[in-house]
């Protein structure tokens, strides 16, 4: 039997590596990059280790959590909320502290009634009640279920447009529903050592016989309709009769050539060295209606430490023209105005990412434009957030699920 080509060590190529080791079937993982993780990196620079672009973890992510051993991963946890500045105000929105939320006059007191029992119905959702509710934008979803127009612009823009890249809330509601879940009965956080611990947790068991880097491929063999292996940018043909296309979207359109939704929301995170930290906690600050270019500020919560100092990042939203640097020194200027007892002149900039491809476009009904694992070419598979959801945990149940349909097709003796 020919080892399934697997062609992307991203999460999904990973868990679907290691899936179908644990059914003994014989697999060649190939990536073009020097390290696995795809998107999922962390840069060691110094003392510190810092994520390219700000990613979270959701310890509630039902598929990843299936994959992962979170306590090797040491995590670091943020404060369960955010601190929105509105009118040059810092309001606290905290999950564990409903007293605290209740007292404050940041949000009517219907609306904090009402999140707190739409929270509650939406933990009970399972994945096939979320997909039975009519799909429609945040922004309508929350106006159907009685938000008001105080709670959407205080609340729902800055923090849930820093989670889906998307202040104008025109994100498919399933795919809030999804995280809010998640957001609500776990926790966010990061590995001590960055987020590309995950993926390395995931390829440890794979073996390095199984794993081949810095092996580019450029295109698919085909014999006939059927694709037979892929080629490599060295020239070199690697035979297979069933090939996984576990890349990126682009990528996967681009060697298959199947019409792939690839569209795609940017950001860029500008990384600060500082004696001190903006807030006190591990909280997100989000910008409520406060002019300017950036959207949050988090303190790295695995990157603090005396000796070193501290690391901030900035998110902005979108592409920008402007030099790291100028964007640097006009994101530190809203700093001021965001953080006047903070001594933000000091601040260093220490790297910036420029985070292409940050977060795919999820408007209403993106899921049924989406392409299965099936790819309708025989012998050719996809894997990868494409065909779910574009997070860390629809990536996996990506890769889990391509492994279960190969494992299928070898046991119906498809060839």
């Amino acid at each position: 039997m020919k080892p399934v080509v697997i062609v992307g060590a991203g999460l999904a190529g990973l868990t679907c590596a290691r899936a179908l080791k644990r059914r003994r079937i014989p697999f060649l993982l190939l990536d073009g990059d020097d390290r696995v993780g795809g998107r999922v990196k962390t840069d060691s620079i110094g003392p510190f280790r810092i994520d390219r672009g700000y990613q979270v973890y959701f310890t509630a992510y039902p598929h990843a959590r299936e994959q992962i051993d979170e306590e090797r991963l040491r995590l670091k946890q943020y404060e369960p909320g955010a601190i929105i500045i509105w009118d040059g105000e810092h309001h606290l929105i905290s999950r564990d502290n409903p007293l605290q939320l209740a007292v404050s006059g940041f949000l009517s007191t219907a609306d904090k009634l009402r999140l707190g029992r739409w929270t509650s119905d939406v933990q009970w959702l399972d994945k096939d009640d979320i997909d039975e509710i009519p799909d429609r934008t945040i922004e309508q979803y929350l106006r159907d279920e009685g938000f008001s127009d105080g709670f959407i612009d205080r609340f729902a823009r800055p923090f849930l447009g820093g989670v889906f890249l998307d202040r104008s809330l025109q994100t498919s509601c399933r795919q809030l529903l999804f995280v809010w879940k998640a957001i609500s009965e776990g926790i966010a956080a990061v590995p001590e050592q960055g987020m590309e611990e995950i993926p390395r947790q995931l390829g440890m068991t794979i073996g390095h016989e199984r794993l081949r880097l810095k092996s580019q491929v450029v295109e698919l063999v085909r014999e006939g309709d059927t694709v037979s292996g892929v080629k490599l940018e060295s020239g070199e043909v690697v035979e297979s009769d069933r090939v996984v296309l576990a890349c990126d979207a682009i990528h996967a359109a681009a060697l298959s050539g199947i019409s792939i939704p690839a569209e795609f929301l940017h950001s860029i995170t500008i990384y600060f060295k500082a004696a001190e930290q903006p807030v006190d906690g591990r909280w997100v600050v989000m910008n409520g209606n406060m002019r300017g270019i950036t959207n949050h500020v988090i303190p790295l919560a695995n990157a603090n430490s005396v000796e070193a100092g501290n690391l901030i990042g900035a998110t902005i939203l979108g592409e920008r023209t402007e030099t790291d640097e100028q964007l640097a020194e006009i994101v530190k200027s809203e700093m001021r105005v965001w953080f006047p007892n903070r001594d933000v002149e000091s601040w260093e900039l220490f790297r910036a990412y420029r985070n292409h491809n940050a977060q795919m476009v999820q408007h209403p009904g993106f899921q049924s434009r989406l392409p299965g694992n099936d790819s309708g070419i025989p012998g050719l598979y996809f894997a990868g957030e494409f065909t779910t959801n574009s997070s860390i945990d629809g990536a996996i149940q990506s890769g889990a699920e391509c492994a279960d349909l190969i494992l299928s097709s070898l046991e119906a003796g498809v060839p």
